[in-house]
C-alpha cells in the first residue's frame, strides 16, 4: 500500500477532529438495511478489483432490496458498466473533481448528496479518504465498508470477512471463497434479516 498523500493526511486529520465533536447518530441495524431504496456503491480504484466488484452489483442491490443504485469510482468504472440495468447510474471521480487540498469539490458533493442514498457501501479493500468523505457527506444514515484502520472516521458499519467460508452461499464457486465481493451480498442479507 502506498503512503497517503499530504491531501489524504489532511482529510484524515480533519475527520478525526470532526468525529470527536460530531459523532454519527445511532441507527437500528435490521430496520435501516430493510428500508434501502437508494444505494450508493463506491467501486475500488484498481481495475482488477473493480472488474471483480462489477460482477456482484446485481446481487448487492438484491441483497438489500434496493430500487436504484449510484456507482461512483474512477473513470474506468463507467466503461465496465456499459451494460448495466437502467436502475444503476454512474458517477466518475477524477483529479478534476478534487480541490488543491484533496477535498471533493462542491459540485461533486452536491451531485452525490442530491441522490439521497439510504445506504452507502465502499468496496475499496483499503481506505481511500476521498471516497470516505464522499460516503460521509452523501447523507446516508448507514455507511458500510470492509474492516480497516481509520475507517471509523467515515463509516459506521465495518464488515470483517473471515476466510473460514461461513459466509459463502452454496451458489458461489469455490475459487470465490476468499473474494470478499462475492461474499458481501450474503453477509448483508443476513444483517438485514433476509436469510433465505
Amino acid at each position: 500500500m502506498a503512503p497517503f498523500t499530504l491531501q489524504n493526511r489532511f482529510l484524515l486529520r480533519l475527520y478525526t477532529w470532526r468525529k470527536k465533536w460530531r459523532p454519527s447518530p445511532p441507527f437500528s441495524l435490521p430496520v435501516a438495511l430493510r428500508q434501502t431504496g437508494r444505494l450508493l456503491i463506491c467501486f475500488p480504484d484498481e481495475p482488477e478489483e473493480a472488474l471483480t466488484a462489477v460482477a456482484v452489483l446485481p446481487d448487492l442491490m438484491d441483497s438489500l432490496g434496493a430500487e436504484s443504485a449510484l456507482v461512483i469510482g474512477a473513470p474506468s468504472v463507467g466503461d465496465r458498466l456499459r451494460e448495466r440495468p437502467s436502475s444503476v447510474e454512474t458517477e466518475t471521480v477524477g483529479p478534476t473533481d478534487l480541490s488543491w487540498t484533496g477535498f471533493p469539490r462542491k459540485e461533486l458533493i452536491r451531485r452525490i448528496s442530491g441522490y439521497a442514498p439510504d445506504v452507502a457501501i465502499d468496496l475499496n479493500p483499503v481506505l481511500n479518504p476521498v471516497i470516505g468523505v464522499l460516503c460521509k457527506l452523501s447523507g446516508a444514515p448507514v455507511r458500510i465498508c470492509f474492516e480497516g484502520p481509520q475507517r471509523d472516521l467515515f463509516f459506521n458499519l465495518q464488515i470483517v470477512m473471515t476466510l473460514d467460508g461461513q459466509d459463502v452461499p452454496a451458489t458461489v464457486p469455490e475459487r470465490s471463497i476468499t473474494n470478499p465481493y462475492a461474499r458481501l451480498p450474503n453477509t448483508l442479507r443476513r444483517l438485514a434479516g433476509h436469510v433465505s
